[in-house]
């Protein structure tokens, strides 16, 4: 009979654990306005086009129907061909992020992000550098503006530097 007890508790046991791991796991595929704010971050510093303008109000298009992210990309690729080299060495990795979100109302939000950038031509190249001291790391900070655009949080304006693009 003790036998039996152990069983369905230890069954039970492992029922209840299966069940947190999916609450958990549905919890965390929530959007939320700091997910939108490190993901458009990761992406305008990584130069990624489509993963910027993803995460962006309108995929990114003005109100004078200008594509932001492709003008972004536009002056880097020129300011690297003055250089003598192409858009994938002005790359930069993003890590030690720390978010504060400030929820203006249910639809905007702030997220106050600083973070440190460290030029990363590939994934290979950021990790030598930092191992061998050959790349520096920079702070990062700045204020993002969030609105929910249906059920996904977007960066609305230009944040960082896109302005300067326009």
């Amino acid at each position: 009979m003790a036998q039996d007890n152990k069983g369905v508790t230890i069954i039970l046991v492992l029922l209840l654990g299966i069940f947190l791991q999916v609450v958990l796991i549905s919890a965390a595929d929530q959007d939320k306005p700091y997910r939108a704010a490190i993901d458009f971050t990761k992406a305008y510093f990584w130069l990624n086009h489509d993963c910027m303008a993803d995460r962006m109000v309108n995929n990114g298009i003005s109100d004078n129907d200008v594509d932001l992210a492709d003008a972004y990309l536009q002056r880097r690729l020129e300011s690297a061909q003055a250089r003598g080299f192409g858009l994938d060495r002005l790359r930069s990795s993003v890590s030690h992020i720390e978010t504060e979100t400030e929820y203006i109302d249910d639809h905007t939000a702030k997220v106050h992000l600083s973070a440190e950038v460290r030029t990363a031509i590939n994934p290979v190249f950021g990790f030598i550098g930092k191992l061998f001291g050959l790349t520096e790391s920079r702070p990062v900070t700045e204020t993002i503006t969030v609105v929910r655009d249906g059920h996904q949080w977007r960066v609305s304006g230009t944040p960082f530097a896109m302005a300067d693009a326009i």
